[in-house]
């Protein structure tokens, strides 16, 4: 009987995990064009003395988190090298509470600066920001 189907027994689908869905806070849509765009930007540590750069520039999410499995606005991303973002020693992902402390950097300018570039550009329109500014009066 090795591997012969016997009449009349069903085969069980084999078991498959479901794809984990990442949502934005508050059901904001993706932004893909504006992500694309932070990734042809340098990152935001480039030229410090204090970090060398490594990898691509990835587009990494750095709003307000909002837990749940969820993601801010792609209109908050910054350009980070993968060193920066996820693989280094002192990275968003390895220190996400102080981070921004340790580098010694103002999210909130930075991500104002990228939207200003991102608005000229043409990656955020007008509706983008008004939906941002929603979102922002909620929380």
């Amino acid at each position: 009987m090795s591997g012969a189907r016997l009449p009349g027994i069903k085969r069980k689908k084999p078991f498959r995990p479901k794809r984990r869905v990442i949502l934005r806070a508050g059901n904001v849509p993706q932004n893909r064009k504006h992500r694309e765009f932070i990734k042809t930007l340098p990152c935001i540590l480039a030229g410090d003395e204090r970090h060398v750069c490594h990898g691509v520039t990835e587009a990494a999410h750095c709003g307000v988190d909002p837990g749940m499995k969820r993601k801010s606005p792609d209109e908050t991303c910054l350009p980070m090298c993968s060193n920066l973002h996820r693989t280094g020693k002192f990275s968003h992902h390895s220190l996400p509470r102080t981070f921004w402390d340790h580098w010694k950097l103002d999210r909130e300018a930075l991500i104002l600066e990228y939207q200003a570039r991102g608005v000229i550009e043409g990656t955020i329109t007008e509706v983008h920001l008004e939906r941002l500014k929603g979102k922002n009066a909620e929380n």
